[in-house]
């Protein structure tokens, strides 16, 4: 293949539903992204502060949310979290090696070693378990997103990097913190007739972004094979991820 992968080769790669394959040899990985196994911050690799410092604050959210619930004010500063992230990650190299991970993954399905970029619960819970949260052992179980929502999200990260994804992300949790203030309260009450109306119009959206967030978590998750240093970010899109989750289930269920 030649050294360029056009938006619309790149794209079409995906959607037809052929294979991703991990762009180097095995015995040169210290693990494959399929929740088989985990990276160990390297010997004299100093943990970037602002990362650290948004996981340890989504951390606390998602127990939070875990034990009592999910609230609008939780999404809101989850939002505004990554939100700075965003900002960050724009004045880094991250969007450009994020780019390059991605087309890596797409171009290396001629070598023959697949890549399955769907959601691994085991795998999501052990590594949140690693970063302190307390994690709803059910709770990634339901989650598959087609072929269609896969090739988007690697398409997005493609195109904007971890700027878009954390931009995106934030988008979907205010999105999400004005549903529940709308909503919400109707949850503390007891319904005695299931007033079906305004969930036949909000939960087919929030499951989307639902679905969508769990693709773009996976992607960037596989992107560690090529950019060890994302294990920080994986953790923070998977958290977000459980907060999503948390939100659709109140709402909906």
């Amino acid at each position: 293949m030649n050294g360029t992968v056009s938006r619309r080769v790149f794209v079409g790669s995906i959607a037809a539903g052929l294979p991703l394959v991990v762009g180097a040899s095995s015995d040169s990985l210290p693990e494959l992204p399929t929740g088989r196994g985990h990276r160990h911050v390297a010997a004299g690799e100093v943990p970037d502060p602002m990362f650290e410092h948004t996981i340890r604050q989504l951390a606390t959210i998602a127990n939070r949310v875990r034990r009592h619930g999910v609230t609008a004010a939780d999404a809101r500063i989850v939002a505004a979290h990554v939100s700075t992230l965003a900002i960050y990650a724009g004045q880094s190299d991250l969007d450009a090696r994020m780019a390059t991970a991605m087309r890596d993954l797409v171009r290396a399905k001629s070598r023959g070693e697949t890549l399955d970029l769907g959601i691994d619960a085991a795998s999501v819970r052990a590594r949140l378990k690693r970063y302190g949260v307390d994690v709803d052992e059910g709770a990634f179980d339901t989650l598959r997103p087609d072929d269609r929502t896969q090739a988007r999200a690697v398409d997005d990260l493609y195109q904007s990097g971890l700027t878009g994804m954390f931009v995106r992300i934030a988008s979907t949790c205010e999105r999400t913190a004005i549903q529940l203030d709308r909503y919400g309260a109707r949850l503390a009450g007891i319904r005695l007739v299931q007033d079906d109306d305004w969930r036949a119009q909000l939960c087919p959206a929030l499951w989307a972004d639902v679905e969508r967030a769990a693709a773009e978590a996976a992607a960037a998750c596989a992107a560690r094979v090529y950019i060890p240093q994302l294990d920080g970010t994986c953790a923070i899109a998977e958290m977000v991820l459980q907060i999503l989750l948390a939100a659709y289930l109140a709402l909906c269920f």
